[in-house]
């Protein structure tokens, strides 16, 4: 998270309570941060706009286009998407919590073996397949 932003407890909806297994983390496109829903009793992912960029349109628009896109798909290499919002100014999108590494994480500084490259491809394959025959 950039250390001059901060995600303030009331930009988010009442039923969901910050985790105390995460920390708000910043990516490229977006906050992401792990939560509890504590009216269904499961851990989520919370990924939010930067309020910079929630102020532009066309931003705000792929970040709903993105959720959508993304809600309508089930398959098993793909995150589930649960709700999308807007609260105190503040786009949302809550989603399925998954633990492990990124893949960036997965890979970087070291040789990968061939069996898991050819494990990892045959999976993001599987799920880009899903995702464009949509």
């Amino acid at each position: 998270m950039r250390s001059q932003e901060r995600i303030p407890r009331h930009d988010w909806p009442n039923h969901l309570a910050l985790s105390h297994r995460g920390e708000a983390r910043w990516r490229r496109n977006g906050y992401r941060l792990q939560a509890e829903d504590t009216r269904l009793h499961r851990f989520v992912a919370l990924k939010f706009l930067p309020q910079e960029v929630a102020r532009d349109p066309q931003a705000l628009a792929r970040f709903e286009r993105e959720a959508q896109a993304a809600s309508a798909l089930n398959h098993p290499n793909i995150c589930a998407i649960y709700d999308i919002g807007e609260e105190n100014s503040q786009a949302y999108i809550v989603m399925e919590c998954l633990d492990g590494q990124t893949l960036k994480h997965r890979i970087s500084g070291k040789p990968v073996p061939l069996e898991q490259v050819l494990e990892l491809g045959i999976e993001i394959a599987d799920a880009l397949d899903a995702a464009h025959g949509k």
